[in-house]
């Protein structure tokens, strides 16, 4: 286990250093924070700028800089996937200019990255890479990640209506995995399921910092048949897919039992909302806005968001065992 958060957590170090050694002097200040500045946990999925360093300032040679640090924490799904919800922002100006409204705001442009603290030595630091529909958030001690979450990704529209990408859907996997699971359950697993029958507008934990959402409510995947737990470990690799391996792995492998919770409509079209929720896992998913044709998901550690939980057991083992004798 250590190991595999070593091998991700080297890569990181190595290319973020190249990234920010190459940089000229006021583009490393804007993308350079102190690890505490309460900026690294202002995380957000809404449109509209950071503070941070934006990408559309880049060079092309930065710009190849910043992949590499993308591609330390992003298998090639998971950067094919960034990239897609980035070229979104142009499909998505296009159709608001053709409704009349002002889409001045959806710019590929917009997206940020920021560092917090140095990443060459021992102590804890931190990035992010962040704009509309996408937040990666990575944190890490010296060379040893210690956490990737929270993690979000959305598209809007979830299914492109119409004009030359009519059809295209950047994010289906994690709708039509979790229609196929809901629609394998049977009429008393179905109740069980279903824990409202309207979906909320947003998912429930929006950007908060800490989760909390209490006790586990839907169908346990104890009571699922083979095939079921099958769909519902498909469902989770969905998101966990765009992880870089080996931390993938690591990932997956925590996740333990957990509970499948819906609301709202069942049949395609209709508001939905989905929750996967275990001792250490919450998956979030909501399809609602926009005539349930706006996705937000999010993959979050109930207790291990920011590395909060890893840092701080790592503090209190270093207080325990007291500076060195000699």
């Amino acid at each position: 286990m250590r190991r595999s958060r070593e091998l991700a957590g080297s890569n990181m170090v190595e290319t973020c250093a190249a990234f920010l050694d190459h940089l000229g002097g006021p583009s490393r200040d804007a993308a350079l924070f102190a690890f505490d500045d309460a900026e690294r946990l202002n995380w957000t999925y809404l449109p509209g700028p950071r503070r941070g360093l934006p990408l559309g300032s880049l060079t092309s040679e930065d710009r190849g800089r910043l992949q590499q640090l993308l591609r330390s924490g992003l298998s090639e799904h998971g950067e094919t996937t960034a990239t897609a919800i980035i070229e979104h922002e142009l499909i998505l100006g296009a159709l608001e200019s053709k409704q009349g409204l002002d889409a001045s705001g959806r710019d590929p442009a917009l997206y940020f990255l920021s560092v917090f603290g140095e990443p060459q030595g021992a102590t804890e630091w931190a990035w992010r890479f962040e704009g509309h529909h996408l937040s990666l958030n990575y944190t890490l001690l010296g060379d040893t990640l210690m956490a990737s979450t929270p993690s979000f990704v959305g598209a809007n529209p979830a299914r492109v209506p119409y004009g030359t990408h009519e059809g295209l859907r950047i994010l289906a996997p994690l709708e039509d995995l979790a229609c196929a699971l809901m629609s394998s359950f049977s009429e008393g697993q179905g109740r069980r399921a279903l824990v409202a029958d309207t979906a909320p507008r947003d998912i429930i934990t929006s950007t908060q910092r800490r989760i909390s959402l209490g006790r586990a409510e839907g169908l346990p995947s104890s009571a699922m048949s083979n095939e079921q737990r099958a769909l519902l470990e498909a469902l989770i690799d969905a998101y966990a897919q765009r992880l870089a391996e080996p931390w993938r792995a690591e990932t997956q492998d925590a996740v333990g039992p957990v509970h499948f919770a819906w609301a709202g409509g069942s049949v395609k079209g209709e508001p939905h909302y989905y929750r996967i929720q275990g001792e250490s896992i919450l998956i979030e998913y909501d399809n609602v806005q926009n005539g349930a044709n706006h996705i937000h998901s999010v993959w979050r550690d109930v207790s291990g968001d920011f590395g909060a939980d890893p840092l701080k057991q790592h503090h209190e083992m270093h207080h325990l065992a007291g500076p060195p004798s000699g």
